[in-house]
C-alpha cells in the first residue's frame, strides 16, 4: 500500500482534524453539565461503584479534550492515535453491552438528552472504524524516507 502521496497525506491530517473535533466537541459538551454527564454514566447501570463513576465523570472530558488536542497538533501520534481508538472502542463496548441487557437510554455523548443507543452505537461505531484507520497510518516518525 501506498502512503506517500498528497492525497493520503490530507486524508490523514483531514481525518486527524474530524476526529479531533469531535473528541473536543464532546469533551466541552460534558464539562458544560457534568452532573448530566454523571446522570447519563449511571443510566448505562455500569457494575461501577458511585464514587468511580464520579471520577470517570471528571477525568473522561478532559482525557478527550486531550486527546484532541493532540490529534490536532499530531503530538506524539504513536501514542495519541491508538488512545483515541481504545476510548472508541471502549465507548462501543459499552454501547454493545447496553443495548444487550435492553436498557433505554441516550448516550450523553455531547451533552444533553444525548442521541438514542441505537444512533450512539452507530456513530460510536464509525469513529472506531475510522481511528482504527488513522492507527494503521504511518506516523512522520515512522513515514518513509522520501527518494530523491
Amino acid at each position: 500500500m501506498m502512503h506517500g502521496g498528497t492525497a493520503h497525506r490530507w486524508s490523514v491530517r483531514i481525518l486527524r482534524i474530524l476526529l479531533a473535533a469531535v473528541f473536543a466537541w464532546s469533551a466541552v459538551a460534558k464539562l458544560q453539565d457534568l452532573s448530566g454527564f454523571h446522570a447519563a454514566l449511571l443510566a448505562y447501570e455500569l457494575p461501577i461503584p458511585d464514587r468511580g463513576l464520579r471520577l470517570i465523570t471528571l477525568f473522561v472530558p478532559y482525557l478527550e479534550g486531550i486527546l484532541g488536542l493532540a490529534l490536532i497538533a499530531n503530538f506524539w501520534p504513536e501514542t495519541v492515535r491508538p488512545a483515541v481508538w481504545g476510548l472508541c472502542s471502549l465507548f462501543v463496548v459499552i454501547l454493545l453491552l447496553s443495548a444487550a441487557r435492553g436498557l433505554d437510554i441516550h448516550c450523553g455523548c455531547f451533552g444533553g438528552r444525548g442521541a438514542p443507543l441505537a444512533v450512539a452505537l452507530g456513530r460510536a461505531g464509525l469513529l472506531c472504524v475510522l481511528a482504527f484507520w488513522l492507527v494503521l497510518q504511518p506516523s512522520r516518525l515512522h513515514a518513509s524516507p522520501k527518494k530523491n
